[in-house]
């Protein structure tokens, strides 16, 4: 028995890169970790008429927002608008002038108790 030929299967890529000289889809042929924060992926534009393959590098270079698990090896700088956000929340004060603050959701209406009369 002849062993069959496996084909690599591939499936378009999670980001949008779209090839740069006919504007199509891209795949991801393969993908590698460079760094924790660096990934290299060699894409394969999905026009038949075109099949341009080429190299992206992906990066993480700024942080949106903080990880509740942050590894101490790792320094990703807190993006701009994030960090003058956050100052901002941080220097915020209440009438009394205690730093506090404010609630992340307006507060619910107290519900409202009902007794039932018996007659």
């Amino acid at each position: 028995m002849k062993p069959t030929r496996r084909t690599r299967r591939w499936a378009p890529a999670p980001v949008a890169f779209l090839c740069p000289h006919c504007g199509a889809e891209t795949g991801v042929r393969t993908s590698s970790r460079i760094t924790p924060t660096l990934r290299k992926a060699d894409l394969l534009c999905t026009n038949p008429q075109c099949g341009h393959a080429f190299v992206v590098h992906a990066e993480a270079v700024r942080t949106l927002s903080p990880s509740a698990r942050p590894n101490p090896a790792i320094y990703l700088p807190m993006s701009v608008e994030v960090r003058d956000a956050m100052a901002q929340h941080a220097t915020m004060s209440d009438p009394e002038g205690r730093n506090q603050p404010p609630a992340p959701w307006p507060p619910l209406p107290k519900p409202e108790h009902h007794r039932a009369r018996f007659l």
